[in-house]
């Protein structure tokens, strides 16, 4: 069963404020909707000499129950950086 994911994935630095992305991927479990939210925050956000990172899962729905079939994988990932707001 496939399942709708809203994922926020955070780069955290030593010496630059945090970044962090928030996207929905569609998935069959929770490490493969977690692999694809890291890919989309890496190629979002370039993050360069990050030191670690958090991804958490904020939502997880069935993809009949989120009222839509599949979620558009061309989306781009809301993207902000800390201290600035969303």
């Amino acid at each position: 069963m496939q399942n709708l994911y809203s994922i926020a994935v955070t780069f955290e630095f030593d010496t630059r404020p945090p970044l962090t992305s928030r996207c929905e991927v569609q998935a069959g479990n929770s490490g493969k909707a977690l692999r694809q939210a890291f890919e989309i925050a890496r190629e979002a956000l370039s993050p360069i000499g990050w030191s670690s990172f958090v991804c958490v899962c904020l939502d997880r729905r069935p993809v009949e129950a989120a009222g839509h079939p599949r979620p558009n994988p061309f989306r781009r990932a809301v993207t902000s950086e800390a201290g600035k707001g969303t």
